[in-house]
């Protein structure tokens, strides 16, 4: 199909190889939007990048598709991104806010458990908020 054509998958017309610029990205969260030429926005994940990660103001080519869970469109088969994808959006499981230190719950990759410390096992070891008269470390 041609840049300017389009189909229809399930009823959803789906715009094929088009072009747009990246709005927004968080590496952190591997996503963000792209504004396409029409002034739509699309959502765009680092797992549709072949690889890399976009970075704002990149200018990229990629086909939109009906998400049937989110109900809106995204983009898919991205290519253009000048980014890299090290270490974006791997997860990190409830208690994850991103950052790399260790000690983001159980492990570290995130979890229950404490997250200042060490992790598993570490609440009431003296300082952070283990101290005091609350964690069994030493008031003072």
């Amino acid at each position: 199909p041609s840049p300017a054509s389009s189909s229809s998958v399930l009823g959803a017309d789906i715009a094929m190889s088009v072009t747009g610029v990246v709005k927004s990205y968080n590496p952190f969260k591997g996503f963000g939007f792209l504004t396409q030429a029409d002034g739509q926005d699309v959502f765009v994940h680092v797992s549709a990048c072949n690889g890399m990660a976009p970075n704002q103001g990149d200018t990229l080519t990629f086909d939109v598709e009906w998400d049937p869970k989110s109900g809106k469109p995204q983009a898919k088969n991205v290519q253009g991104c000048t980014g890299s994808a090290d270490g974006a959006a791997k997860g990190g499981g409830k208690g994850c806010t991103g950052w790399p230190e260790k000690g983001m719950g159980k492990g570290d990759k995130g979890g229950y458990g404490a997250m200042w410390g060490g992790g598993k096992g570490d609440w009431g070891k003296g300082g952070g908020w283990g101290g005091g008269p609350y964690g069994g470390g030493k008031d003072g």
